[in-house]
């Protein structure tokens, strides 16, 4: 399930596995000074009950590492249930960086499932890197059956209620409907055009460097880093550019990934590389945040930011003055001032 998968694998790790009380421990260590250790809390458990499994990462601090996303199973008949946010532990020096990283993961079927190997992302200057943890031996996840008594008698299932169709079900029926053809109406015409069709009223519309500005100004305001949505911020974040950039450019900038973005752009205003640098430092933290599930710290969020807003600053429309207007506003300058 990992999304690194495709990439090719440039470095192994040599495995060795402990066994600790109740928990099994596989163990990693390569030659850049980075060591990974993978525990289960539980090596057997009942169906529909859940383990932790809990993997640590020792890396340079200057470097960075990212942890895989497993999806929705672990293995095959292994749920992930939820996954914990990253956590930063104690390390004996300032040099090493040391995280943590907890998921909660179930079975409902009983039987013996081994852990599979799994790869990592891992940057180092300008040079980003495949890690493969492979292991020798896999952690092995028992899932014993539920123990029926011998007394245990079923009860018999319950008919179908049935509901008499009514009025009001109808009524709810064509709201949904007039609710559907309001929103199809909305993404076809657009709010300004709706309200000039439904008021009359001739709303000015915006240019794309009003629109990009007022969409951050909302985004940063709605504080979505601090409620824990990560990558709901990432993606709306880049949305905005993507949106500025086709209303400014005309090209189709939705339905690219950001390497094709800043290729597209290179026949554009938007080629220099001060645009091309601010772009480069958001697209990077928002990939990781939606496809390698990394979480970005707030000085990160900030910086992606302030990296939109900035790129937006660039394309700002230089106003221009209107000769006829400013020769009238003389003529009655000086009249009121004859006055």
């Amino acid at each position: 399930m990992i999304l690194l998968l495709k990439k090719r694998i440039l470095h192994k790790f040599i495995a060795i596995i402990a066994l600790s009380g109740s928990c099994f421990v596989i163990g990693a260590q390569t030659p850049e000074n980075i060591s990974i250790e993978m525990k289960i809390t539980s090596d057997s458990i009942t169906i529909g009950d859940r383990a932790t499994l809990e993997i640590t990462a020792s890396y340079p601090a200057s470097d960075l590492l990212v942890f895989p996303d497993f999806g929705e199973e672990l293995v095959e008949g292994v749920e992930i249930v939820s996954s914990e946010k990253l956590d930063t532990l104690k390390s004996k020096d300032e040099a090493t960086m040391r995280v943590r990283k907890r998921y909660i993961i179930t079975s409902f079927d009983e039987g013996n499932y081994r852990v599979n190997d799994f790869r990592l992302a891992y940057r180092s200057g300008e040079e980003t890197k495949m890690l493969s943890f492979d292991n020798e031996e896999h952690l092995t996840l028992h899932v014993k059956a539920v123990d029926i008594p011998d007394d245990f008698k079923p009860h018999d299932i319950k008919d179908v209620r049935k509901y008499s169709s009514d009025l009001w079900i109808i009524v709810l029926a064509v709201l949904f409907c007039l609710f559907i053809v309001a929103i199809a109406l909305r993404i076809i015409l657009g709010r300004e055009k709706m309200l000039q069709v439904f008021t009359g009223v001739t709303v000015p519309l915006k240019s794309p460097y009003e629109k990009a500005i007022e969409k951050l100004r909302k985004l940063k305001g709605a504080k979505l880093p601090e409620s824990g949505k990560i990558k709901e911020y990432y993606t709306e974040l880049t949305e905005i550019i993507r949106e500025y950039l086709e209303g400014c450019t005309g090209l189709n900038m939705m339905e690219k990934t950001s390497g094709e973005i800043l290729d597209a752009l290179s026949s554009t205003r938007f080629n220099s590389d001060e645009q091309t640098q601010y772009l480069r430092d958001l697209f990077f933290y928002a990939d990781l945040a939606k496809f390698a599930k990394y979480v970005p710290g707030t000085a990160e969020n900030e910086k992606s930011w302030q990296c939109a807003q900035a790129f937006v600053e660039t394309g700002k429309p230089v106003p221009t003055v209107n000769e006829n207007n400013t020769e009238t506003n003389e003529v009655e300058l000086k009249k009121n001032h004859d006055k």
